[in-house]
This record gives C-alpha cells, structure tokens and sequence, in this order.
C-alpha cells in the first residue's frame, strides 16, 4: 500500500472532520418539558395547553434585604422591557387579588408572576440582570427547562474536550509514536464530528439524552482503532490485521447497533430518538474508521513490543468452575434484591446539584407565593350544553370538597370559580359566586387576560391544583383523594398537565430498561448461536452478558443511585459494549491450537486497553454537575468493568481453558 494514498485519505479525512465540526457545532441544546414523556402523552399535553391556552409561568421570589421597594420596582421595569410583547409581569401593584392564593407580597419577600411565552433566551437575560440573580429563587416549567439547557451544554463545552484529551494521551501512551497516535485518533474525531452534523440535520437540536450520541460514538470508534492497530502491530500490515479481526469487528459492530437499536423500543420520545440516531450512527462511523484503516497503515509505526507484558501471566489463567458457579447463585439472588429497591426519578429538580437547593427553593415558592401546578383537572357537562350558573355553582361545591379532602394548606386550587370569588371579595367583600352569569364573566374580566384564560370554555371547565412536587407514591395517595370526590359528581372528568404525565411516565422507564435490554440480548445471544452453532454458546453469552448486570444493581443501590431518563438506557448500551469482547475472545479462543503470546497480544490486550479507556471515559462523566449524566457515565463505567473481568476471566474457562 502506498504512502501516497495513505496521505491522501488522511489528509480528506482531515478536511471532512473540519466541515463536520463547522456545521454541527453550533448545534443548539432545547430541552422541552416534554422530553421526559411519551409520545401519546406529549400529544395529549400539547392539546390540552393549545385547547385552553396555557400560558408558560415563572414565578421569582425576592428577598428584599435592606434594599428599597422603589428600587424593586426599577427592577420590575427592566423584567417588563426584557419580556417585551413576549410575557406579561405581574406584582402585587398590578394584580389586585388578595393573598391566599397568590402572595406576591410578604414578610421581606416580593413576589413577581411571569407569564406568557417565556423563552430560554428572555429566562437567560433575565438571570443575567445582577438585580435578580442575587436573593432570587425561581420556580415554573420555563425556568426548568433554561437549567436542563445549561447543564446539557456543559456536556459539549467542558465534557467532550476533556474527554478527547485524556484519550488522545492514552493513545500517544499505549502507541508511543505522535505520528501513529494522529493518524489513528483522526477517525474518531471524525465520527463527532459526523454526529453532531446529522444529530442537527434531522433533529435540528439536542437535548440532555443526545447530546450523549457523539461522546459515544467516539469511544466506540476509539475501540475499533485500538484492536485493529494491536493485531497490526503482531502482524505488520493492516490489510492482513483486518483479515484476522474481520469477523469479530463485524460482530462486534452488528451488536453494540443492536444493542442501542433497541432503545428505539422505547416509547419515550427522547429515548427513541437517542436509540435510532446512535445505532445508525455507530454502524456507519464504524464501517467509515475500518475503511480509513485499510487506507492508511503505511503511514503507522510500530511503537510497542510484541513479546508478552509482565501481566500476561494473570490473564492466562482462569478462575474455578466452582468459584464461578457459586459466587453466580449468590450475586444474581443480591442483584434481584437490590435492583427492586432502586428508585425511579422523574422529577427534573432532583437532578441539579444539591449546593443550588433548586427543590427546596422551588418548594419554598410553592408554599409562600404560589404552587406548582401538580395536576390539571378538565371537567365536562354531561349534557354538552353550556356551562350554567347552577353548572358554577355545582363546581364550586366539587372545588370546595376537593379542597377539604386534601387537608393541607399545601395544595390550592386554581379555577375560575376561585378567581371570580376572590374578585368578588375585593368589590363586593362577599367570597361567594354571582348569582347571574353575566355578572360572573364581568368579574372573570377583570383579572389579568393570561392568568384567567383558558380556565373556563362554553362547556368545559379547567381547574389546576397547585402544590409542593410530591414523589411518586406520595402523588398516587394524592390522586386516589381527588377521584374519590370527582367520581361522586355527576360531572365528566379526566386528569392532564405536566406533573400528571411525569408520574405516570415512571412506569414506562421501566418498561423501556426491560424491553430494551432483553430484546438485545435475545437478539445477541441468537447470533452467537447461529455464527457459532453450538448451543453451549448460547447459554455462555446468557450467563456472562447477564451476570455484569445483577453484579451492577448491588453497587447501584450501595451508592444510591436512581433510574432517571439517562441510567435507565445503561443496560442495553453495556450490553452492546460489554459483548463485543465477547465475541473477540469466543472468536480466538475456538481455535484447537492457540499461542498465548499470539492469543495475548491480538486479543487480550486490545480488550484490556479499551476495557479500561471505556470504563475511564465514562467515569469521567461522574465529574458532571448534572445527575443523570454523571449517573449514566458511572453506570456504564462500572458494568464495563465488570463485563471486563468476566469475559478475560470468567468466559475462557466456560470455555473449556483452565489456562493458557
């Protein structure tokens, strides 16, 4: 092969990297509220926010200090220029409703309502502004948002240069040739490249889960690098070390897209789209870094020495049948104990750091100025016909019988019925509803137009209980109390909103993590079976792929870690990743006459570098601020690890080899 086409491919490489990173780069972080939901309940919350015409809110609470009120009102204005025609800002001095509901004013606290369509751009200047990042605590879905926004952007500002350092070093370190190192990490760097190119090309931008895609394409190509150059270092030409790793390579590509395919299961939009966009993008970035390989071997040196490492020793010897068998039974009956105490965690505002108090501040809100919405009640007339006065009347009862059966000052009720009353109070100083309907919509005007709209149509009433988060179980108790009044009426009922969805979605997290990971595995382990016909295979890739996982949920659970948006994908990507050797060392291991020193250079130690460099980059990801990202990295660190020690220690002797 020549050196002149060896410089020609690297050097297009090169430019295609450049292009790639210029248009992908700019690739914008939008995380929606939805992203945690389903598709079905993304379109159920999106009809009911256009069909009543929710408003997005923010609602900051001032601690005044020894600040003036005059100067708080200055500030006002500069949130009033920032919303523009955008959002509406409202303060105890525009919004003429007394404290109950809505205390917008209280012992060394102001408090201000933002709403309307409140973008990450007008939360981002408003967070900006001196005056109202210091004694300011935020609460609403916007502000939410604006945080998840942040911290995944820290993934491709801080994270991946990071990470493409360290690996780089390793490289240089395991190689020790600069030259080989450059011509063998530009691949790598072009699967980044590639990604975030085509992650903006068909979804236009990234969120939280995402924009995990390109640091694992990455590590996946870096491995393929890493075993094509050792065997290449045994055999001295990489068309021959490609013939040699070819199978393997291929089956090793085939399982880790299998294995995150399979996350395109999922009926969790953000999940599906990380399954589908990753799984095609490792199998063609893969097949990109074999072709760039087979092009530029001649311009690689040989860094390394070829005779055994002074650990060689330990990897050629393999643990008991007994050792095995024994500590199995014991850690699969642990792992299935532990893995059913792991919490699931939906809720956004655990996963910022602790120092921030992100939940206690917005708890704090909900208590003092107002609630969070935790559920959206959608109440219909059983005739169809337009709501009554009588109708109003009948639903205030209903309100006034929610409100006793919750007991807490925590939870309020917004309604139009509790705004009319309140406005009721102020002209008239009696808290009760109209007798006439026209009377009722007169006093309705006078709130402001984006807090009342959408609570009441002509035959459909809105009415939102506002509240501290509760955690899944406290919600269900929650939401037994409210159906038990509802079903009592004669009313039509049906429940919707954001928190609503969150919680329910809980239940397909799991889902997603057991129908993922067992139809890869299945999927997997019929491959192995049919490439390498024997049914011992089979039930040695069950055992081994499976047993990193009941290992992984004892040391999950001692390190108190939850299933989360991002930790509920681990199992399926491990497997994919963990699998590969799998077949490398089954590929090798076959052979009837094997050499230790051949069998150690070309297998052992390519999966014990990227065994480790795969562990380590993902561990890195524990030094992220943002829980599910630092969770996933140390989750898939850990199995990796594992999966490591069982495929050199464990799998040989399934095999047959007591040593080599």
């Amino acid at each position: 092969m020549s050196k002149s086409k060896g410089v020609f491919t690297l050097i297009f490489t090169a430019i295609l990297t450049v292009l790639f990173f210029v248009y992908g780069i700019s690739l914008k972080q939008v995380n929606k509220e939805t992203i945690f939901l389903t598709q079905e309940q993304t379109r159920d919350f999106d009809s009911f926010k256009e069909d009543f015409e929710i408003k997005d809110v923010v609602v900051i609470k001032k601690t005044l200090d020894n600040r003036s009120e005059e100067e708080f009102l200055v500030e006002v204005t500069t949130l009033s220029e920032i919303c523009n025609e955008d959002c509406e800002v409202l303060t105890k001095e525009n919004l003429d409703i007394p404290n109950g509901l809505i205390t917008l004013e209280g012992d060394g606290f102001k408090g201000v309502l933002i709403i309307g369509d409140i973008t990450a751009d007008i939360l981002e200047k408003i967070v900006g502004v001196k005056y109202w990042s210091q004694n300011t605590a935020y609460a609403g879905v916007p502000y939410t948002n604006y945080l998840l926004n942040k911290y995944s952007n820290d993934i491709k500002q801080k994270l991946f240069p990071l990470m493409f350092i360290i690996c780089f070093l390793l490289l240089w370190f395991f190689s020790k040739s600069l030259l080989s190192t450059l011509v063998l990490y530009l691949p790598c760097l072009l699967s980044v490249g590639l990604s975030l190119s085509m992650t903006r090309l068909v979804f236009f931008e990234s969120n939280l889960v995402t924009s995990i895609v390109p640091l694992l394409v990455f590590v996946i190509n870096f491995s393929i690098v890493i075993h094509l150059y050792y065997t290449f270092i045994h055999s001295q030409d990489m068309s021959q070390a490609f013939k040699l790793k070819k199978e393997p390579l291929y089956l090793m590509i085939f399982t880790t897209f299998v294995g995150f395919l399979s996350l395109g299961l999922s009926e969790l939009t953000a999940i599906r789209q990380f399954g589908l966009l990753s799984s095609f993008l490792i199998a063609f970035t893969a097949l990109l870094t074999i072709f760039y390989s087979l092009n530029v071997g001649s311009l690689l040196k040989i860094g390394v020495s070829k005779g055994t490492d002074y650990f060689s020793s330990y990897f050629l010897c393999f643990l008991s049948l007994k050792l095995i068998f024994g500590s199995a039974v014991v850690l699969i009956a642990l792992g299935t104990y532990q893995g059913s105490k792991i919490p699931i965690l939906t809720d956004a505002t655990e996963y910022f750091p602790k120092d921030l108090r992100i939940k206690e501040k917005m708890i704090e809100i909900a208590r003092t100025v107002i609630g969070t919405p935790v559920l959206e009640i959608i109440i219909d007339n059983d005739s169809g016909e337009s709501l009554t006065i009588n109708d109003l009347k009948r639903l205030d009862n209903i309100e006034l019988e929610l409100e006793e059966s919750l007991q807490s000052e925590s939870f309020k009720i917004l309604s139009a019925n509790k705004i009319v009353k309140m406005i009721n109070r102020v002209y008239s100083k009696e808290d009760r509803l109209p007798d006439h309907l026209i009377a009722y919509h007169t006093l309705k005007s006078k709130a402001p137009v984006d807090l009342a709209s959408g609570l009441i149509t002509d035959n459909h009433y809105h009415l939102s209980i506002l509240g501290a988060p509760l955690d899944f179980h406290e919600y269900e108790i929650f939401l037994k109390h409210i159906s038990k009044v509802l079903e009592s009426s004669k009313f039509k009922f049906k429940y919707n909103g954001l928190f609503y969805h969150l919680m329910t979605a809980q239940k397909e997290m799991m889902v997603t993590l057991v129908k993922s990971f067992l139809s890869s595995l299945l999927v997997i382990s019929v491959l192995a079976l049919f490439y390498f016909r024997r049914l011992k295979i089979f039930f040695i890739f069950l055992f081994v792929n499976t047993l990193p996982v009941f290992i992984s949920l004892i040391i999950f659970r001692y390190f108190d870690f939850s299933l989360n948006i991002a930790t509920v994908m681990t199992y399926s990507i491990s497997l994919g990743l963990v699998v590969d050797s799998t077949f490398h060392l089954v590929h090798i291991l076959k052979e009837d006459e094997l050499n230790p020193i051949y069998y150690f250079q070309t297998t052992v130690k390519p999966i014990f570098v990227t065994g480790l460099i795969l562990s380590f980059t993902f561990f890195l990801f524990g030094f992220h601020d943002f829980l599910p990202i630092r969770q996933f990295g140390l989750c898939l660190g850990i199995i990796c690890l594992i999966g490591l020690y069982l495929d050199l220690k464990v799998l040989p002797r399934l095999l047959g080899h007591k040593s080599l």
